[in-house]
């Protein structure tokens, strides 16, 4: 037992020092990917009748910050009615616009993070799985999506499975190694966290709720899209509904 927890403490101890941001890194900066993430794909044909939808975007509820995040809570439990696409379109575009402001010269150079919908009650969308290109703003079916045990066996908490909608924030591990080095996994995260709490607190600021969790297993996504989990993979989800009555 002594030996193994050594050989854990040593494990961490190299991770840290191989993770670490030197002034070195800070100096030269981040390498050249030269090459652009390609986009998350269907591994198998989409089902027919799917169509991808153009949604226009919410406007802005005039709601302040600060009046968001007092009232804002986390649930589970949702209530049946649907979501509006048009609110979902409203949190990916605003939640793309800060990561392109925040990181330009990763969206520059190929290093951009994408976002998978997974929609099972949205006004304007078939139940699906969808990814959002053009910042939200165009939704591009890619698979349908399981229901009951199937669906619970998909997702890291099983609470969530049945969430009216979970935009899942996908990104290139290569690239990011490629770029930043070892360190690039926790830019990479810091990143897809961000993303996601920009989804969140829009949405919340239109009358949604919920919260963010770990998202989908790799396991039960890579038989309907091309998450191989380095070159793409899934990083983190916020799962978003009306809350249920009390």
């Amino acid at each position: 037992m002594t030996t193994s927890l050594r050989d854990h403490t040593t494990l961490f101890a190299l991770l840290r020092e191989q993770s670490r941001l030197t002034a070195e890194d800070v100096r030269t900066g981040p390498r050249r990917n030269g090459e652009p993430v390609p986009p998350v794909g269907p591994r198998r044909p989409v089902p027919a009748g799917l169509t991808e939808v153009r949604p226009v975007a919410a406007p802005k509820s005039g709601r302040p910050l600060e009046d968001v995040l007092r009232t804002r809570v986390s649930i589970r439990d949702y209530a049946e009615r649907p979501v509006p696409v048009e609110v979902v379109a409203a949190g990916l575009a605003t939640a793309f616009r800060l990561d392109r402001e925040a990181w330009p010269e990763e969206w520059a150079d190929g290093n951009g993070l994408g976002v998978l919908v997974a929609a099972r009650r949205v006004a304007g969308l078939a139940p699906a799985l969808y990814r959002a290109d053009e910042d939200g703003a165009r939704l591009v079916p890619l698979a349908g999506l399981a229901d009951g045990r199937a669906a619970e066996e998909m997702v890291l908490q099983i609470e969530y499975a049945a969430s009216p909608v979970i935009l899942a924030v996908t990104g290139s591990l290569s690239t990011a190694l490629r770029r930043h080095g070892a360190h690039g996994h926790r830019t990479l995260l810091a990143r897809a966290s961000g993303l996601a709490y920009a989804a969140l607190v829009e949405s919340c600021a239109h009358g949604l709720a919920g919260s963010v969790f770990a998202g989908f297993l790799q396991s039960g996504m890579r038989p309907l899209v091309d998450l191989d989990g380095y070159r793409q993979r899934q990083l983190f989800a916020v799962s978003l509904g009306y809350p249920a009555a009390p």
